[in-house]
């Protein structure tokens, strides 16, 4: 089965990997990618960074596989061009950032599917393991599906499920996820060369569940105080490395701290005071918060400003 790749990631890179060890079953005929910087609709006017960014080229050029860097639009000419030129039977798409549009989708016969770090339906849309944790959620998945002109909508080839321990972070979250997208990778891709693959409906969400999640942007992650422990907890191990991490501005100098690591620890209850102060600095620069609980702070042990 002649297959091309589309990703830009790490975890892009993985799947890709995976799948050139699959040479019995697949042939990848070709790779688009972006620069570790790039544009995006939802962040036009000033671009977006690829903070888990992989370079493709060094796989492109050490096995001769062409490969496009995509700098406009994926409805770009140059785009379809390319894409048509290799004549794939199949598309995967992992690691991407971009929609792919119906004419690319629609080029090879058994469709272009990719991955989503969910369990859809749920969590559709932008960041969400980001999301997940921050939410609190103690499960979470991944899911190979086919695309559709909706956002993450398309019927489902396999799911795995991930949970997400209360150690997590984002970076030990993705690498759970990671493996189980190879896994799906693993037993999918065969069955998709034979024509024997599930194709599964999704869902319909309850009305009272959020069905679509924004991206976030480095601004995002300034940390409200005006909450409990847990989930400020939550929210900086959510956008810890390699993310830009979360952050505060320092009510005594006004110096913005990034948070990179956090926990909840009992004090003693004290007199009511706001939300976000520094209750003590030591001299190995870890930082005490105060939350709206008056019995619970954040301990920061890892900060930078």
């Amino acid at each position: 089965m002649r297959v091309l790749f589309i990703g830009a990631t790490k975890f892009g890179e993985r799947c890709l990997h995976r799948c050139l060890q699959m040479q019995n079953y697949i042939e990848i005929v070709g790779i688009v990618t972006l620069r570790e910087y790039f544009n995006i609709s939802y962040a036009r006017d000033k671009g977006v960074r690829n903070y888990r960014y992989a370079d493709f080229f060094i796989d492109s050029a050490l096995r001769d596989i062409p490969k496009h860097i995509l700098r406009g639009k994926m409805s770009d000419h140059e785009v379809v061009s390319f894409c048509e030129r290799l004549e794939p039977e199949f598309i995967i798409v992992a690691g991407w950032y971009h929609m792919i549009p119906k004419i690319i989708r629609n080029i090879p016969r058994l469709g272009t599917a990719g991955f989503h770090a969910s369990l859809l339906p749920y969590y559709r849309g932008g960041a969400p393991l980001v999301w997940a944790i921050i939410n609190g959620e103690t499960e979470t998945g991944v899911s190979f599906f086919y695309f559709e002109d909706g956002v993450d909508e398309g019927d489902l080839i396999a799911q795995e499920s991930v949970d997400i321990a209360y150690e997590d972070d984002i970076a030990s979250l993705y690498a759970k996820v990671e493996e189980k997208s190879l896994k799906i990778i693993s037993t999918t891709l065969p069955l998709i060369t034979r024509g024997q693959n599930q194709r599964i409906k999704q869902k319909e969400l309850p009305q009272d569940i959020k069905a679509k999640w924004p991206n976030r942007s480095p601004e995002d992650g300034l940390i409200d105080w005006n909450q409990p422990a847990k989930r400020i907890y939550d929210f900086v191990r959510a956008q810890t490395h390699p993310y830009p991490g979360a952050f505060t501005i320092d009510s005594n100098t006004g110096r913005k701290l990034t948070i990179w690591k956090s926990e909840v620890v009992d004090i003693a209850k004290r007199d009511k005071v706001f939300p976000g102060k520094i209750l003590t600095r030591d001299e190995n620069n870890r930082y005490l918060f105060s939350t709206n609980e008056n019995d619970k702070a954040i301990l920061v042990t890892c900060v930078s400003s």
